[in-house]
């Protein structure tokens, strides 16, 4: 009985033993689950990383004028309409011109009236030269007068004048027929530059002023995007950086251009700097006046460590991450140094950072604390 006394003892002490450890295991559970703060987290990267700027702006053609007749009258003709392609040199629409070859053939008739009146002044000198010149061999042999000389050299000087008159009168005729053929030529309008027809506006029968314009033609071979940039991102702005750009006619295809000039100077209004961009398009997909979404990329990283922007936390006023040891769980603030940001994503400079960061829950953190990753 004895024995049987001591087995129940030691029975009942081994029980005891046992409830207590499990007690204390569930205490301290307890505690542990307490102490967990749940987050979530994101992870450091290497990856190709652009500092990208985004901005809108409207397209244009590269080149583009307006096409106008240089003196006035009625149109007698137009050949293009709006949409229609043209050659350099094409011929767009025509004056009538028939009083312009009127006054061509008049030109030409004064021109042969003063290419014979030249011929006949260098007959009369030539007739007067050789008078003189006689006249001229009596006088130093005795034979002439001194008022017969006088009247030879006079008649010789006034058949030189005539000569050069008729000369002058010549040139000036001739003056006459090319401004009769320039006005013939002016009464057409050719394409200065190939291009299509972006605006009509007049018809054909009405009358016109010199310098109105006719037509606007443009060249889309390539295109010209406006922008403007405000004075802070201005430092970064290089001739022949990469562009991307999208606009509301294909909002799923990307076009690419280069940075092409920009103003050196801010617009009192806007603070800004007009930038230009060129981008090619061959098969006329753009148009002039369409509204473009871009992203200039002032910076390219190809190996760069990156981490989500969120992750980001101010302690203290030092700018950091919470990085996550996986194998204990616990965090550990540290400080960076932020380079290029693209989207969401952030370079990290400094230090050389890898694994888990706290993206949600920072607040509630500090380092040494343990945490539960939510999913």
């Amino acid at each position: 009985m004895k024995k049987i006394g001591i087995l129940l003892l030691a029975i009942t002490i081994i029980i005891l033993v046992i409830v207590k450890f499990s007690s204390d295991n569930v205490k301290q559970n307890k505690e542990k689950r307490e102490k967990t703060v749940p987050v979530s987290v994101g992870y450091a990267r290497v990856g190709r990383l652009e500092d990208i700027k985004k901005f809108s702006g409207i397209v244009t053609a590269k080149n583009s004028y307006n096409a106008a007749f240089n003196i006035s009258g009625k149109i007698e003709a137009m050949y293009k309409n709006i949409g229609d392609f043209v050659n350099k040199g094409e011929i767009l629409a025509v004056l009538d011109d028939r009083e312009f070859e009127q006054k061509l053939l008049e030109a030409k008739a004064d021109l042969e009236i003063s290419r014979a009146n030249l011929a006949d002044s260098e007959y009369q000198l030539y007739l007067n030269k050789q008078e003189f010149e006689r006249v001229k061999s009596l006088k130093e042999k005795g034979f002439s007068s001194v008022n017969e000389y006088d009247r030879a050299e006079k008649d010789f000087k006034s058949a030189e004048n005539r000569l050069n008159i008729s000369k002058s009168q010549l040139i000036q005729k001739e003056a006459s027929i090319s401004s009769a053929v320039l006005d013939l030529e002016n009464c057409k309008i050719r394409a200065f530059h190939k291009g299509f027809v972006l605006q009509k506006f007049t018809e054909q029968g009405n009358s016109i002023s010199s310098n109105s314009s006719v037509y606007t033609i443009a060249d889309i071979d390539t295109v010209t995007l406006k922008t403007e940039i405000t004075e802070d991102i201005f430092p970064k702005l290089e001739k022949g950086q990469n562009v991307k750009f999208t606009v509301d006619s294909y909002p799923d295809k990307i076009f690419n251009g280069k940075v092409k000039r920009f103003s050196p100077s801010f617009s009192n209004e806007t603070i800004s700097s007009q930038v230009e961009i060129e981008s090619e398009n061959s098969n006329h997909i753009l148009k002039p006046g369409m509204f473009a979404k871009i992203d200039i990329i002032f910076e390219t990283k190809e190996n760069a460590i990156m981490i989500p922007s969120y992750a980001l936390y101010t302690a203290g006023g030092v700018e950091g991450v919470f990085s996550v040891d996986s194998l204990s769980g616990l965090v550990k603030f540290i400080q960076i140094k932020k380079g290029i940001r693209e989207n969401d994503m952030i370079e990290v400079l400094e230090p050389n950072l890898s694994g888990m960061v706290v993206t949600l829950g920072q607040h509630l953190l500090k380092d040494g604390s343990l945490v539960s990753i939510e999913k």
